[in-house]
């Protein structure tokens, strides 16, 4: 582990969203971690700057694409 990585209350902290949303973040592979304590009880994540950089280049806001305007189509109208 070097002194950059960052703990899930670090992203907590940093991304705005709940240690549990970090957690299945990283769980379901959007965020790549390491277990700094593979043996130990409880998973203790930590995520490399690298990484964070990745997943904030995925999912960075883009801009909004504007569709040209719809025109209705004439309806046909038997009498």
């Amino acid at each position: 582990m070097t002194i950059t990585d960052h703990t899930v209350s670090d992203l907590a902290k940093l991304l705005q969203r709940s240690r549990s949303s970090i957690g299945s973040l990283i769980i379901t592979g959007k965020i790549e971690a390491y277990d700094a304590a593979p043996d130990g009880r409880y998973r203790q994540w930590r995520v490399t700057p690298e990484s964070l950089d990745k997943f904030r280049e995925k999912n960075r806001a883009r801009p909004v694409v504007k569709r040209g305007k719809q025109i209705a189509k004439p309806v046909r109208r038997y009498v």
